[in-house]
């Protein structure tokens, strides 16, 4: 596993960076659209990789906190650069 990296939840100054590792990363990727709806709607559970002081992968979740806390895994992606490092 290669370190020097940390999580922390996502900023809106991310959404960029976000949306070209989505667009490295699938055929059909999510829109800008999309991620403003989650970040807006449920920043709690969207997170963010960084690297070196770049933002190299993310996960976003949804997390139902009822009495079975049940969630789901949205969306991930790391950036092709940065795979095979224990990142995801």
């Amino acid at each position: 596993m290669d370190g020097g990296f940390f999580i922390r939840q996502v900023k809106l100054g991310d959404l960029r960076k976000i949306c070209e590792i989505e667009e490295k990363s699938f055929p059909y990727p999510w829109s800008i659209l999309s991620f403003l709806y989650v970040y807006h709607e449920s920043p709690k559970f969207f997170f963010v990789a960084v690297k070196d002081g770049k933002v190299v992968g993310y996960i976003i979740l949804k997390v139902r906190e009822n009495v079975w806390k049940s969630g789901h895994l949205l969306n991930l992606a790391v950036d092709p650069k940065y795979r095979r490092r224990g990142i995801g």
